[in-house]
């Protein structure tokens, strides 16, 4: 089996299920179509901003800075996303610009194969945070 878990899309579902996937120690890889990370939030135009308040959309292990506004733009939302991948280096562990063409289930062996453009990957459970 060559992982525990593969995560595909790193928006803010597959940014916490890697987190998840760290604290509990399982061999994991996160497959992300883009260049980047962020999901839907790096696709969207700068003058989007979120319409709940900021302390309902944060991460339990990292609370907004009190300098971000109540109702933060794209680029709030981002610079954020990228200090809690930093402070727990879950960027080590993401394949940029492989996006998933097909996902398959081996029943005899009890695996998945997830497969992109140039590499099939083997794993026990897929995530999809896409």
């Amino acid at each position: 089996m060559e992982y525990d878990l593969v995560i595909i899309g790193f928006g803010i579902s597959g940014m916490v299920t890697a987190r998840h996937a760290q604290k509990n120690n399982l061999k994991f890889i996160v497959l992300e179509k883009g260049d980047t990370f962020g999901g839907v939030w790096a696709n969207t135009y700068d003058t989007t901003k979120l319409q709940t308040h900021k302390s309902f959309y944060q991460f339990s292990e990292l609370e907004a800075e009190n300098s971000m506004p109540d109702y933060p733009y794209k680029h709030n939302l981002l610079e954020y996303f990228n200090s809690y991948i930093e402070k727990f280096n879950l960027d080590t562990n993401v394949k940029y610009s492989s996006k998933v063409i097909k996902t398959e289930y081996c029943k005899i062996h009890k695996y998945w194969k997830v497969k992109t453009s140039n590499k099939t990957y083997k794993a026990k459970y897929i995530a999809f945070c896409s």
